[in-house]
């Protein structure tokens, strides 16, 4: 009997794959036209639908062409079982990846949510001083950080400092949290009795929220001690941002807790989520009873 013979358009009609999808696949060497006929076309045979047939179906279940075309030459059951095998473990990978991307917006939105509410708050008088500081258990968990002498007041210095730890977050795998943090090792005295020439032993972190490192300059724990703590709205003014820490250190110590001077902060808005220095939303802590952090 003779072989039945289609051209890619009646092709494209029986099959419903459209005619630029069947020059495509022509054209990477996937699916061509079987047969040449005597007026120089080329058209498909019946066998060959079959072969169109485990492409959509592979396609349908996320299998990436090229994987296909290795199935086409190969269409031993062992073969697809290992493709399909291994393209699930890549689905579940990106599945992951997309669900802690999904988490981290879910977090970022929440945390905005509430330092909005909080500036709100506090731009209606509400917030008195026990809303504004609190003593709070700081919880041991890894950090990617930086550390370097640097001018507590260069902005460009801050900015440099987290585009470097997003970039080793990125070259290590790791997922970074949303928070920016700032430790100044010295005392956070410095930043104001030196004026805009102060400069610290400053350092930069952010938390790891997934991923795992095992030996790296920049990685370590931190945490695992008591902190005073006010949030700090608004611009960086030196006589409100140091009346902060000094109404904080002094309502410590009314507490019975003693402030050593290092301090750290968690800037929850700034300048990675806004241009607005009025928008700017700060976490100030005062790690109490230690010498080091």
């Amino acid at each position: 009997m003779k072989e039945k013979l289609f051209s890619i358009g009646k092709t494209a009609e029986l099959t419903n794959v459209s005619v630029d999808q069947l020059r495509n696949y022509d054209k990477i060497g996937l699916l061509s036209p079987q047969v040449r006929g005597n007026n120089n076309y080329r058209y498909y045979t019946e066998k060959q639908f079959e072969e169109i047939l485990l492409i959509k179906e592979l396609k349908r279940i996320g299998v990436p062409l090229k994987l296909i075309q290795n199935l086409l030459n190969n269409h031993d059951l062992e073969a697809i079982r290992n493709t399909l095998e291994e393209n699930m473990f890549l689905k579940r990978a990106a599945i992951y990846n997309l669900q802690m991307k999904y988490n981290a917006l879910v977090d970022t939105l929440i945390n905005l949510e509430r330092a909005i509410a909080d500036k709100n708050k506090a731009q209606r008088g509400r917030i008195i001083q026990d809303d504004r500081f609190a003593i709070l258990p700081i919880a041991e968990r890894p950090i990617l950080s930086i550390r370097r002498k640097s001018k507590c007041y260069k902005t460009n210095h801050y900015t440099e400092r987290y585009l470097e730890l997003q970039n080793l977050a990125e070259t290590m795998e790791v997922d970074a949290g949303r928070s920016w943090f700032i430790i100044y090792h010295d005392s956070y005295h410095c930043i104001f009795d030196q004026g805009e020439e102060a400069e610290g032993d400053m350092e930069f972190f952010v938390n790891i929220q997934h991923g795992l490192i095992t030996h790296d300059p920049h990685y370590r724990i931190f945490g695992g001690f008591l902190a005073a703590c006010a949030t700090y709205f608004g611009p960086y003014d030196d006589d409100t941002h140091r009346q902060t820490y000094e109404e904080l250190s002094n309502w410590a110590i009314n507490l019975g807790y003693h402030p050593k001077g290092i301090s750290y902060q968690e800037l929850v808005i700034g300048r990675n989520m806004t241009n607005n220095p009025e928008d700017f939303i700060t976490k100030i802590y005062l790690p109490l009873n230690v010498h080091s952090i």
